[in-house]
């Protein structure tokens, strides 16, 4: 009852990181909705000022990350909506817990020399119901994202209404929100099916586009997969949750480098070398995919609809 504890982690250098991400395993088992843990990071150095841990994610920011907001127990002493784990989520088990260190570590590399960790719990003073274990974590680790998301489109040189904007919807998600810069997480591709009319992308190659189309059972346009995801609600609603959460996993395998050795006219001969990283399941398949960052579509002939 009336806990307010907390464990420290050392200094850590992290101006090296370009795009860290911070993983956990958690168990929580609380009194739900009053107890609970939670995540801070303090840059400045030293632990002397409580109001210089700053929480690291909101509600729901991630897969598995927190699943309260205003907890009596007040976790990490925070000012504004008191976030936290609680309840009995981990009676099942150890649960991953994954979120991105990109809006939280200062933006000069310079400042993230000394960064410094803590994950602190807090208790109410009334006990409603039977003992309970409290919380525990395991596996912290700081470690750099390496995982490219693969978005395919399927989509009309002119998609009909009412989503005659979604290529530009598209292609603005594949931007940072701020500086606009392509994101480095990220793979587009795009293909143009003939439905519900005909489309001149799609007649300049119309076997590669309908294959895979095939594969994922598209039939009408627009359609976007995300790592082979998707959801029949509007995209925007749906699309960053996918990807944050396919972005934040470490990818099985790193592709060291792809070489070219043959261009000649109608064939492409490659090489590709891989490291793995982690055990793949059995029968694993390396697809190598060949994009053309621009096209000039077919003229259509006279008469074809």
């Amino acid at each position: 009852l009336n806990e307010r504890s907390w464990l420290h982690s050392p200094c850590f250098d992290l101006s090296v990181l370009e795009r860290p991400v911070l993983s956990l395993d958690i168990r929580t088992l609380t009194q739900n909705g009053l107890d609970g843990a939670v995540v801070q990071m303090n840059a400045t150095g030293s632990t002397a000022m409580e109001n210089a841990w700053v929480t690291i994610g909101a509600l729901n920011s991630t897969s598995n990350w927190y699943n309260h907001s205003g907890l009596p127990g007040n976790p990490g002493l925070q000012n504004l909506n008191q976030y936290g784990w609680s309840g009995e989520s981990g009676q099942p088990g150890w649960q991953n817990a994954l979120i991105s260190l990109d809006n939280f570590l200062p933006v000069d590399p310079a400042n993230r020399q000394k960064i410094r960790f803590r994950v602190a719990f807090g208790s109410q003073g009334s006990n409603q119901r039977r003992d309970l274990d409290g919380f525990a974590f395991d596996n912290f680790k700081i470690a750099e994202r390496n995982r490219i998301v693969l978005v395919e489109s399927f989509t009309h040189i002119t998609p009909p209404s009412p989503n005659t904007n979604i290529n530009s919807t598209i292609d603005g998600f594949a931007l940072q929100p701020v500086t606009y810069a392509p994101k480095t997480e990220l793979i587009k591709m795009e293909y143009h099916l003939s439905t519900p009319t005909v489309d001149a992308i799609n007649m300049a190659n119309p076997v590669d586009h309908n294959a895979r189309a095939a594969f994922y059972g598209v039939t009408a346009v627009p359609s976007i997969r995300i790592d082979a995801d998707f959801k029949t609600t509007p995209f925007l609603q749906w699309a960053n949750q996918i990807f944050e959460q396919r972005s934040l996993k470490a990818a099985p395998i790193s592709i060291d480098n792809i070489t070219i050795l043959s261009d000649e006219p109608h064939l492409l001969k490659v090489q590709t070398q891989f490291t793995v990283l982690e055990d793949l399941p059995p029968n694993t398949l390396l697809h190598i995919a060949v994009v053309e960052k621009w096209c000039k579509p077919m003229p259509l002939r006279t008469g074809m609809l």
